[in-house]
């Protein structure tokens, strides 16, 4: 059975990685690179200061610490664990995958996606933290899943490792959100 579903993330993860041209690549080789995303950065804190004026700073500790751990966690908790080769690595599949120009090949393992994870895991987060401002929501899961999709077309990862790293993102984000929730009761404090 596993190796079922495995094949079906192989098949179905080669076919989105080909489905590409010169014009595509230069588009999800930007979105797969993390520089790509500054300016929603600077909006977040741009939407923080706004919000929390010079205590602003608090949700950004709390932002950062939570993409650290999404980060950590997919690491070595996941690759380091599971093992599980990156397409552009495989080497029963590395001359069927796509790898765009500018893209390396980077670490040997991908399940879980740290992009997937780190970028859920903002999202999340940041959700929590701005959650009066309902489109903030929709824009932050969006690019997320973007960059999780660019991950799949630049061949650095398979469907499975996004879906994974997604999901990781998410949870951590909701655990470190009641964990906020649950310290600012028992010790009033503002945020």
């Amino acid at each position: 059975m596993l190796d079922r579903i495995i094949q079906w993330d192989q098949e179905l993860s080669l076919i989105l990685n080909s489905k590409g041209s010169e014009v595509y690549d230069v588009f999800w080789v930007f979105i797969s690179d993390t520089k790509s995303a500054i300016p929603l950065f600077l909006l977040i804190i741009y939407f923080l200061i706004k919000k929390q004026g010079i205590a602003f700073w608090k949700g950004l500790v709390i932002i950062l610490f939570t993409v650290a751990l999404a980060d950590f966690i997919s690491v070595h908790c996941f690759k380091n664990v599971f093992m599980r080769y990156r397409p552009c690595n495989d080497p029963d599949l590395i001359n069927l995958f796509f790898l765009p120009k500018g893209i390396s090949k980077g670490g040997l393992y991908g399940f879980v996606s740290s992009h997937a994870a780190n970028f859920f895991a903002i999202a999340g987060i940041v959700s929590a933290l701005l959650s009066e401002r309902k489109y903030m929501t929709y824009l932050l899961y969006s690019w997320a899943s973007l960059v999780a999709y660019s991950r799949i077309y630049v061949g650095k990862h398979y469907l499975l490792d996004v879906i994974g790293g997604a999901l990781l993102g998410f949870v951590i984000a909701k655990v470190i959100w009641h964990l906020v929730k649950k310290i600012k009761e028992k010790y009033t404090l503002a945020l």
